[in-house]
């Protein structure tokens, strides 16, 4: 026997209420029916555990338990590039997962693991001042923690107007700095950083 599919449709609230409500804001609970029984209230950014049931090339497909699986992406899977889906999930394996996008349309359900809230390559903008703190010393230059889980790069000839022999005499690890973004590929996961006119 095939089990009915799983309907994700809006609370009473979200509908027959005021104008406004034909369109569901963020921070609106969505009920899970099965078989017309409301299994679970689902809202953007709620945290759930769940069990992985299938991994794929382009993600893990996960049970929360409400008769239909979500998806988490593989750019959801953590704010580091990830190579390989199977480098971080396995199927069977217990995770805590949050709702990033309910699709009522196509009954979708979108996960992320990247807790809400957390600052990754996508906050940020070129031209951008941040503050960092220097981890790794090479000859020709430094990286530097900007809290987004990949290292920026600063590369010896934007640590200064003037010429800069070795990166040690400007910087050393440990170091908080701040420094303006002057390339960024969200594709490859690289930011340069220019501490040149701060």
């Amino acid at each position: 026997v095939e089990a009915a599919p799983t309907e994700v449709v809006p609370t009473p609230s979200q509908e027959g209420g005021d104008e406004n409500s034909s369109a569901a804001t963020q921070e609106d609970p969505i009920a899970v029916e099965v078989d017309g029984r409301v299994v679970k209230l689902l809202a953007i950014g709620q945290q759930v555990i769940g069990l992985v049931k299938r991994v794929t090339e382009f993600g893990a497909f996960v049970d929360i338990g409400v008769g239909r699986d979500g998806l988490v992406h593989i750019s959801e899977l953590s704010v580091r590039r990830i190579g390989k889906v199977t480098d971080v999930l396995k199927e069977g394996q217990e995770v805590t997962v949050w709702i990033k996008k309910l699709d009522r349309d196509r009954n979708r359900i979108s996960l992320s693991m990247i807790e809400p809230g957390t600052k990754t390559i996508r906050d940020l903008e070129k031209g951008e001042v941040i503050q960092g703190t220097v981890t790794r010393i090479l000859p020709y230059g430094a990286f530097v923690d900007i809290g987004v889980g990949r290292d920026a790069l600063l590369h010896i000839r934007e640590m200064s107007e003037r010429y800069i022999a070795r990166p040690e005499d400007v910087v050393t690890v440990g170091d908080v700095i701040e420094a303006r973004i002057i390339e960024l590929s969200r594709r490859r996961q690289r930011v340069d950083l220019s501490m040149k006119g701060l």
